[in-house]
């Protein structure tokens, strides 16, 4: 559902950005900070105020549990980082690689990104539903090696063709990676300790989108497409592999 009210936000946000990069960039932050403040004044206004009641045995447990000791989580949340360093690609490398080699024009990258976030409204929490009660870090494996495969496809991308075959696999890979490595994070966490558990999930995810940006256009500045595409397909085989690892290693175990 989360997924869903972003993937919203993005259907106007991408085209909506491409439109008014071409009209003028100071509209577009002026704009974007404008919408981050209303967001945080409905969250003030709205948000729960009262702390859940922590029982004793809920406390001694959050102040023993973390994340950062429990092994297959933090190799699980570096799994994460680099998925999510080849799917941020599309705040980086990919619109350059639009705009100078196939000569997109901005409003043309917002709009083929815009079926992203289409495809995840319409097909996502269908996808979900009939998967979540199956284990999920082999699913998180194929969806993250399909977010890499998907950006690959760019290699032979030379027109709005294969540019949209290319978002629509990594699309897909998207709708299990997200919910479901959100869900493997919630229920590996000890009780007391899912915001903790949940942090260091989220610090895979936030870093990337400090890294992405930085190791895209810096494989694309040194090599172009014939590095930058073949470097996602080789994040791939390494998640893929190291996910199914990590399957086999938590069979039947708790966190440490």
């Amino acid at each position: 559902l989360m997924s869903f009210a972003v993937s919203l936000g993005l259907t106007v946000g991408l085209p909506l950005g491409g439109w008014l990069a071409e009209s003028d960039y100071l509209w577009l932050f002026w704009i974007d900070g404008g919408t981050a403040l209303s967001a945080a004044a409905v969250l003030y206004t709205l948000g729960e105020r009262t702390p859940p009641p922590a029982h004793e045995e809920l406390a001694r447990a959050r102040a023993t549990a973390s994340p950062w000791r429990d092994g297959p989580f933090v190799a699980f949340a570096l799994l994460v980082c680099l998925t999510a360093i080849v799917l941020f690609q599309f705040f980086g490398a990919l619109p350059l690689f639009l705009k100078r080699d196939l000569g997109f024009s901005e409003r043309d990258v917002g709009l083929a990104l815009a079926l992203n976030s289409v495809l995840i409204l319409l097909f996502e929490m269908q996808l979900v539903r009939r998967v979540e009660s199956r284990s999920p870090l082999p699913i998180v494996a194929l969806g993250s090696a399909t977010i890499c495969l998907g950006y690959a496809l760019n290699s032979f991308a030379g027109g709005w063709f294969g540019v949209l075959a290319s978002i629509t696999v990594w699309s897909l890979g998207e709708m299990f990676f997200f919910p479901l490595t959100a869900a493997f994070a919630s229920h590996r966490a000890p009780p007391g300790a899912a915001g903790r558990y949940m942090a260091l999930f989220q610090l895979g995810l936030a870093l990337p989108l400090a890294l992405a940006p930085y190791v895209g256009t810096e494989l694309y500045d040194r090599g172009g497409p014939a590095l930058l595409w073949p470097a996602c397909a080789a994040v791939g085989l390494l998640v893929l592999a190291g996910h199914f690892r990590l399957a086999r290693a938590t069979r039947g175990s708790a966190p440490g």
